[in-house]
């Protein structure tokens, strides 16, 4: 497993338990993505729908629909399918 990118592995805090659970709009979050990446935040936000439908596959529609409810409207976009290879999702 590569933990380059692990808060340990760069110097980088963990974040506290007020961050993890402070709310945070849909475009904040793709920005953290970006930043925790050290990634273009375009890239970042190409990638979230990939994640997340992997995400979804691992635990099931039922349990990732009981989790993903709890989030505003504002996440929908980033909940889509993400496009297949050849560009249709």
């Amino acid at each position: 497993m590569d933990r380059a990118g692990h808060p340990a592995a760069t110097g980088r805090p963990f974040p506290t338990r007020e961050e993890i659970a402070k709310g945070y709009g849909a475009n904040s979050f793709v920005r953290r993505v970006a930043d925790r990446a050290e990634v273009p935040r375009e890239l970042a936000e190409a990638g979230i729908p990939a994640v997340l439908a992997t995400l979804r596959e691992a635990v099931g529609d039922q349990e990732f629909r009981d989790a993903t409810a709890q989030l505003p409207r504002e996440y929908d976009i980033l909940l889509s399918t993400p496009a297949g290879p050849g560009g249709a999702g």
